[in-house]
Parts: C-alpha cells; sequence; structure tokens
C-alpha cells in the first residue's frame, strides 16, 4: 500500500521531467524503473502482511483448540484421580470392617450353639447384644472417620496421640 503522501510527489516529479527532458533522457526512465520497483515491493510488502494476518489468526485458533484440548484432558485426569481416591477409601474401610464383621459373625454362631446346648439365658443375650453393637459402632465411627478425613470442612482439635495409638491397637 504505496502512501499518497509518496505516490503524489513522485507522479508530480515524473511529469515534470517528462514535460522539460529529451525523449531519450536516460534518468526519467531510471526513475520511473526505482518507483515501479518501489511500488511493487510495496505491493509485495502487502501481500505478505496479509499472508502473516492470515497465519496469525490460524495459530491463534489451533492454540484456542490445544488449550481446550489441555483443558478437557486435565478434567479427566481430575475426574479418573477422584475415582482413584474413592477406591482407595473403599478398599480401606472394607479392611477395617473385616475384623468386627468376623466379630459379629462368631458373636451370632456362638448364640445358636449356647442355644443348641440349652445355655442361653438373658444374661448371656445381653452380654452378645452388647459386644455386638459395641462391634456395630465401631464400624459405624469407622465410615465417620473416612468421612471426615475426605471432606474439606474439618475443625482441628487437640487429641492425645497415646490414646490414639491405644485405641488403633
Amino acid at each position: 500500500i504505496f502512501s499518497k503522501n509518496i505516490r503524489t510527489p513522485i507522479n508530480s516529479i515524473i511529469k515534470s521531467i517528462k514535460e522539460h527532458a529529451v525523449p531519450e533522457y536516460k534518468g526519467v526512465k531510471e526513475f520511473e524503473f526505482l518507483v515501479d520497483t518501489i511500488r511493487q515491493a510495496e505491493e509485495e510488502k502487502g501481500r505478505h502482511i496479509s499472508e502473516l494476518e492470515k497465519l496469525t489468526i490460524h495459530l491463534e485458533v489451533r492454540v484456542k483448540e490445544e488449550m481446550e484440548k489441555r483443558m478437557q484432558q486435565e478434567q479427566i485426569l481430575i475426574q479418573q484421580s477422584r475415582l482413584a481416591a474413592m477406591g482407595e477409601m473403599i478398599s480401606a474401610i472394607a479392611h477395617q470392617w473385616r475384623q468386627p464383621l468376623n466379630a459379629v459373625g462368631l458373636i451370632i454362631q456362638d448364640i445358636k450353639d449356647v442355644y443348641q446346648f440349652g445355655e442361653l439365658d438373658r444374661e448371656y443375650i445381653a452380654n452378645s447384644v452388647e459386644k455386638g453393637m459395641r462391634q456395630v459402632q465401631f464400624m459405624s465411627k469407622t465410615i465417620n472417620d473416612f468421612r471426615n478425613f475426605f471432606s474439606s470442612e474439618r475443625e482441628k482439635h487437640e487429641f492425645s496421640v497415646k490414646d490414639a495409638v491405644d485405641k488403633a491397637v
């Protein structure tokens, strides 16, 4: 895009040279050649700028598409991480419940055996119910502990490490 500020004076100079010069004068033709060369360079520059603008737009579109792909992949990884954490939590709960479930099973079998031998009385039933309820409470506490562990709204409170270790053992 050859500026009017440059083109108009150049055309005026060429016209003036042609009017006052001999037709065979070499300087006019060389000057016209230079002006044509500058015009061609300016047109080529315009084509290159247009091409660069198209490439820039294309590149911006590709960058946007790649960013969207990356964000989708990150969301997939986050979801997979959550599912893995849930799987680990379920596995840990199952591990914590094995012993109490076994204990409840033994209590129930023992009640059956005591009944078959005729030794079942109120005291034995009360004692067995109490043992069973302790196991159920432990299992319920296990679920609450895991729920609190994965909860983001946990309150901090002091506790005795010794008591926690004794309780775990």
